[in-house]
């Protein structure tokens, strides 16, 4: 058995075979024997190498903004969406393992049940997302397959040109709605903040390709006026919290943070958690808690 320079990764030799196998280190079975289950047998390996695939889908952030000024899409419809993102495979279609072989589509009966919504609420949402392009049917009557419009969303390579493109994390959409806390039209207002993220960092702003600084910092009252909301209704959105595991441990933390812009008493801006969106391509797999903004640890909690 050799070690990786990776600590968290092991090497280890199937005795049986002679092959030569890289796994977690936590997902050895007997390190003092040094054998594990053959990898075609662990179910531990299949569903790590799953999970790795698909750590993250695409949103291309002009389209998503234009899609928001022009279509009026639920809040509820638009949580809907993003918790359906991380069963997007590269083709388009929802399906049960993204990012694995031979993955089955996603049934209408399956999506309702991770939804958590009645077959009534879920006609709504889904006409909501058809009416705007976001999401297709095929298939037949009793056979419906979902595809989630590329204009928007996709998962795998990126077509060549596309410069404005937001990693939604699958992990963090996952936790959150999953934890029980999240209602699906907390989530459409996170959604509803693609189009504010700029490149290097989570701070909302007026304009993704203009300067790092107060002026064009985007403030409650602008963001909200943006969204068709009121101040205090976006206010109750950034209120709402998750339980998160991070590398470094379990916190309870929130979804963004309201904090006085570049120093200015008089202008609040907002920054969003890490764990649901990102731009910057060299930032990438699990955060530490410890990384996070200041801003992050004052208001989070270990639990």
């Amino acid at each position: 058995m050799e070690n990786n320079n990776d600590s968290r990764y092991t090497d280890l030799v199937d005795r049986s075979t002679g092959e030569v196998i890289t796994v977690p280190t936590g997902y050895v079975y007997n390190q003092g024997d040094y054998s594990i289950v053959h990898k075609k047998q662990s179910i531990h390996q299949i569903k790590w190498r799953e999970n790795g695939n698909n750590q993250f889908t695409f949103a291309i952030q002009d389209n998503v903004k234009e899609l928001l000024v022009t279509e009026k899409v639920t809040l509820t419809s638009l949580g809907a969406l993003l918790v359906l993102l991380p069963y997007l495979d590269t083709d388009g279609f929802l399906k049960k393992m993204a990012g694995a072989k031979d993955k089955p589509m996603l049934t209408r009966a399956e999506i309702i049940s991770l939804l958590k919504v009645s077959s009534e609420n879920f006609k709504k949402i889904l006409s909501c997302l058809k009416v705007s392009e976001l999401i297709s049917v095929e298939g037949t009557k009793g056979n419906q397959i979902f595809k989630v419009n590329s204009r928007f969303h996709l998962r795998g390579k990126l077509p060549a040109g596309l410069d404005k493109i937001v990693r939604i994390q699958n992990r963090g959409i996952v936790t959150a709605f999953n934890g029980g806390n999240v209602k699906l039209d907390q989530l459409g207002f996170l959604y509803m903040l693609i189009p504010y993220l700029p490149y290097n960092n989570c701070r909302l702003v007026k304009d993704v390709n203009g300067s790092d600084d107060v002026e064009n910092a985007l403030s409650i009252t602008e963001l909200a006026d943006n969204l068709g909301l009121t101040v205090k209704t976006v206010e109750k959105y950034l209120k709402f919290k998750i339980e998160y595991k991070f590398k470094d441990g379990l916190y309870r933390v929130p979804m963004a943070i309201s904090f006085n812009a570049y120093g200015e008493k008089n202008k609040k801006s907002i920054l969003v958690n890490p764990v649901f969106y990102r731009r910057n391509m060299d930032v990438t797999g699990e955060i530490m808690f410890g990384n996070l903004d200041i801003y992050f640890k004052n208001a989070s909690k270990k639990v």
